[in-house]
């Protein structure tokens, strides 16, 4: 019981820290293919 309520409190945190992750990896690569297009 205690274990399901955990789960279902943390996984929109989990969820959220896997789109910041998608974001942060995506905005690194984007940045890393422009400075290579200016170069």
């Amino acid at each position: 019981m205690i274990w399901q309520k955990l789960m279902f409190l943390a996984f929109p945190l989990f969820v959220t820290f896997l789109e910041n992750t998608m974001a942060n990896a995506a905005e690194t690569s984007i940045t890393s293919l422009r400075l290579q297009d200016q170069s």
